[in-house]
């Protein structure tokens, strides 16, 4: 009987978290999942900034045409970054997130400086 009692409580333990491995509290969770939100906000903001100054220095033809190519592959590139940020997001894949977020940031502002 001593026995049946031992496994069932380590039976019970095997499927319990410990203090130290909890997520958090709820608002926790929430203000991180607004944060994680609006940084993914603030990166498709940022590419529509950059599209804007693309647009308007092909505009003014201040891109010479030598550049339109790298300028357009950059554009591209930041592009396909802000939708794997969106995937990201919307998968909820917290390991990608982080990674997406930088790599789409960075360029984002390669596509300024080719601009500038």
């Amino acid at each position: 009987m001593k026995h049946a009692i031992i496994a069932a409580l380590a039976l019970a333990l095997a499927g319990c978290t410990f203090p130290g491995s909890l997520p958090g509290s709820p608002a926790v969770l929430a203000d991180q999942t607004e944060l994680d939100e609006q940084a993914g906000l603030a990166v498709e903001l940022a590419f529509q900034g950059a599209t804007l100054a693309v647009t308007t220095a092909a505009r003014a033809d201040l891109i010479p045409a030598d550049q339109r190519p790298r300028v357009s592959a950059a554009q591209q590139d930041a592009y396909d970054a802000v939708l794997r940020v969106r995937a990201a997001y919307d998968a909820g894949n917290a390991a990608t997130y982080q990674p997406a977020l930088i790599e789409a940031r960075r360029l984002i502002a390669n596509v300024l400086t080719l601009v500038r």
